[in-house]
């Protein structure tokens, strides 16, 4: 499987259960922490909100082109 099918395949053959004799993982995480939704330690939040639009079918534009001054709109916090 792919995505998280594939990275479930991972973590359950990390236990080694004995009934399991292969698995088939692609494009699969990477390195956690490192690797998407994360750039060497550092939270994605622009590739993250792109993510989430296009996992729920959300047309959503990239962070610097949907405000003027990314940080404003980033640290806006509607429900204070």
């Amino acid at each position: 499987g792919s995505s998280y099918t594939g990275t479930n395949q991972w973590f359950i053959a990390r236990e080694q259960p004995p009934h399991l004799s292969c698995i088939t993982p692609s494009a699969t995480l990477g390195r956690p922490m490192q690797d998407v939704p994360y750039f060497d330690g550092a939270f994605a939040v622009a590739w993250a909100i792109n993510w989430i639009g296009l996992a729920l079918n959300i047309k959503v534009l990239i962070v610097n082109q949907s405000h003027p001054d990314p940080m404003t709109w980033l640290n806006h916090r509607p429900l204070r």
